[in-house]
């Protein structure tokens, strides 16, 4: 008897261990959360440019203002508002009779001034030989050869009042003195101009090439200054919009500022830019990117897969066995096609999960598709919702996955479908916006390990 007491107390010590591992199991299976559906993309190895980044704006090289140089009414436009013009182009005349006047008045001086040059050089020719033979006085010789100097300069003086005339009347037919863009018409047909007003007829804009001006703190200027003297003075600047649409063009800095501003603390750079197609316009404001150097090996990943947590910027690294890694990484500069450099952290080839990453927790499994996501219609995932309910299945943090995300975990789907909760047209429907394949389109996804149920 005392035997089989013994092996009766074995016996339900082990159904009691036994009831308890399963137990265990079943809250454990509970509690799994469903595999999450997510974005990956692989981080890459590329040359990526190590730049400096600022604000700039775009200066014309020649910016000439056209003004009157002399009095008068402007009786011609010549030029169309906004059209590109070329040197020497005419574009205003202003009234010329008076100045026409001018110069014929002048002109009659001038000849009447050489007439008399010429008559009074006729007369020390005449009376050189006389003065030996005493029959003209030395003293009335030396008048008549300063009477020639003074002549000469009639002459001279009568030269230049005839070509000040002929100046001034040439100011009455005002020409491009740059090729550019001409702006609107600031003084109107019929209006008078004066020369001292200083009053803008129009303003000329010259559009290629065009500088780009910007600058750089003294806190970043040295680095840009090595940078400058080890390439031979040849950097690369990328100038873009703002909004960083658009056109994006290189432009090559020519000048380095000789100071440094005293109430910025900055120095002034300036670069050169083609613009033959007029893409930027004197004054725009502009994103300028300095290209320092190239950074070779550097491991580059899309934007989305860098979170910030309290530690810093993370990344969720998908392992071989389709579980994510909570990694710390340490973020460089961003790149061109919404990418950024991880200069520690990750490697070339690792597997990064760049949407999804919501309630994403470490260790969890996870389902990558690359389609585009596409939320399911509230009704829908709030039918989802009230069934599992309704039969005590799943977890709050599984309502709270769906309702956020709009969308069904892979085994969720396959469960309903199979217990007929759903139609097969919904079930089509959800699979097509969720990439999963089946319904009408065909096709089916990569089935992740059927031994793990969600929400059974």
């Amino acid at each position: 008897m005392p035997r089989i007491h013994a092996y009766t107390g074995l016996l339900c010590l082990f159904t009691l261990l036994l009831q308890s591992a399963c137990s265990e199991d079943k809250a454990d299976k509970q509690h799994k959360l469903p595999p999450r559906t997510v974005k990956a993309a692989t981080a890459e190895a590329k040359t990526v440019p190590y730049y400096f980044e600022t604000l700039g704006r775009t200066t014309s090289l020649e910016s000439v203002n056209i003004v009157s140089q002399v009095d008068g009414q402007i009786v011609g436009v010549h030029f169309t508002q906004g059209a590109m013009v070329k040197k020497g182009d005419l574009l205003f005349t202003i009234y010329q009779p008076p100045y026409e006047a001018m110069v014929t008045q002048a002109r009659g001086k001038l000849m009447q001034s050489i007439a008399a040059l010429e008559i009074a050089k006729l007369e020390v020719e005449r009376n050189a030989p006389l003065v030996p033979q005493k029959l003209v006085s030395e003293q009335d010789f030396e008048q008549l050869e300063a009477n020639v100097i003074e002549l000469e300069g009639q002459v001279e003086e009568n030269t230049g009042l005839l070509e000040s005339a002929q100046v001034n009347l040439d100011y009455c037919t005002i020409e491009a003195p740059v090729d550019g863009m001409i702006g609107i018409y600031d003084v109107n047909l019929g209006n008078v101009v004066t020369a001292m007003s200083g009053e803008t007829l129009t303003t000329i804009q010259q559009m290629d090439p065009i500088y780009i001006d910007f600058i750089a703190p003294t806190t970043q200027f040295p680095e840009v200054l090595k940078y400058y003297n080890e390439y031979g003075g040849k950097l690369v600047a990328e100038v873009s919009y703002l909004d960083k649409g658009g056109v994006t063009r290189d432009a090559e800095l020519t000048i380095l500022g000789n100071r440094v501003a005293e109430n910025t603390g900055t120095v002034n750079l300036r670069a050169t830019m083609e613009n033959k197609d007029r893409a930027f316009w004197p004054n725009q404001p502009v994103s300028v990117k300095l290209i320092l150097t190239h950074l070779e090996g550097a491991v580059v990943v899309p934007g989305g897969a860098i979170a910030l947590g309290q530690q810093g910027p993370y990344a969720f690294v998908i392992k071989s066995d389709n579980t994510v890694e909570q990694r710390p990484v340490t973020v460089g500069q961003g790149q061109s096609g919404d990418t950024v450099v991880v200069s520690e952290g990750l490697k070339a080839g690792e597997r990064v999960v760049i949407d999804g990453q919501v309630f994403l927790m470490p260790g969890e499994e996870v389902i990558v598709t690359n389609t585009k996501q596409v939320k399911l219609p509230k009704d829908m995932t709030d039918k989802v919702i009230a069934l599992l309910k309704e039969h005590d299945k799943g977890s709050p943090e599984l309502f709270k996955q769906i309702e956020t995300s709009g969308q069904l975990p892979y085994k969720l789907i396959e469960n309903l479908k199979a217990h007929g909760k759903l139609s097969a047209k919904e079930v089509a429907f959800i699979e097509q916006l969720e990439g999963l394949g089946g319904g009408d389109k065909g096709g089916t996804p990569a089935k992740p390990d059927q031994s793990k149920d969600a929400a059974k």
